[in-house]
């Protein structure tokens, strides 16, 4: 008290306050400064300032602390900025289905230019009447009894054409913990899934080629076996032969000897 107000407030003038109560003193009207950010030494915070001019003459300066809100709203324009940004495909939409938001990624996925064209419109779009049996419908009621599921589901373009998604849906709950919104993250693993059918497609081919390579190796001990029995034949062959030809032998010398006795008993 009886401080003068910049020495209590330093940073009134930065602020652009202290012109204010300059003009509401030559005025007396009163006047509104908008939310600005004051600081000095002691003392940091987003402030919107009311003027008033008193009957005594005084003035009169109240304040409102919005630094929370401030701050909110800028975790809300940083989240904001994420989910525009994001790579990833973002939908919100009421228990319905029908669309409240999607970024323009869950927009070009589907072969929409603009975002905007999609909001009113149900998620049910987004599917055929194949996808929407066999996938969605099975995968939202987990969502619905127990507030989040992720997993693989089928989309459709705009042109109709499907492909498939990574997809993760969770239901968001008000402050009472009653359901408001579903949120829907999905991300296009066409390329995913092309690269897992070739990374099939070259596994069943090797297991082609082994299972070739198996049947020639078979092959060729069938062959060798085959060999081997042959060789075995040709050895005893070779044996019997050989003992043939001894026992021939045998025979011509016993009767080269044979005739040699005859021919000395004729002379």
């Amino acid at each position: 008290v009886g401080q003068r107000v910049t020495e209590v407030f330093p940073g009134v003038e930065s602020l652009g306050l202290f012109k204010v109560f300059q003009q509401v003193w030559r005025t007396g009207k009163p006047a509104y400064l908008p939310a600005a950010l004051y600081e000095d030494e002691k003392l940091t915070g987003w402030r919107e300032n009311w003027v008033y001019k008193v009957p005594s003459g005084l003035i009169v300066a109240v304040y409102n602390d919005i630094t929370e809100r401030k701050r909110a709203e800028e975790r809300i324009r940083f989240l904001s900025s994420v989910v525009e940004q994001s790579s990833e495909g973002m939908a919100i939409a009421n228990l319905e289905g029908a669309l409240l938001f999607v970024n323009d990624s869950w927009a070009m996925m589907h072969g929409y230019d603009d975002a905007e064209e999609l909001a009113g419109k149900n998620l049910r779009v987004f599917h055929n009447e194949e996808q929407l049996e066999h996938e969605v419908d099975p995968f939202n009621c987990k969502v619905m009894e127990s507030g989040y599921n992720t997993g693989e589901v089928g989309h459709v373009r705009r042109d109709g054409t499907p492909f498939p998604t990574q997809m993760t849906t969770t239901i968001l709950k008000d402050e009472n913990g009653i359901p408001t919104a579903i949120v829907g993250v999905a991300s296009d693993i066409t390329v995913r899934k092309w690269a897992e059918q070739e990374r099939d497609s070259a596994y069943q081919q090797l297991q082609a080629s082994n299972q070739q390579l198996k049947a020639t190796e078979q092959q060729l001990r069938a062959s060798n076996q085959q060999l081997e029995a042959s060789n075995q034949q040709l050895r005893a062959t070779e044996e019997e032969v050989r003992k043939l030809n001894q026992e021939l032998e045998q025979r011509v010398r016993e009767r080269t000897a044979e005739l040699k006795a005859s021919n000395r008993e004729l002379e």
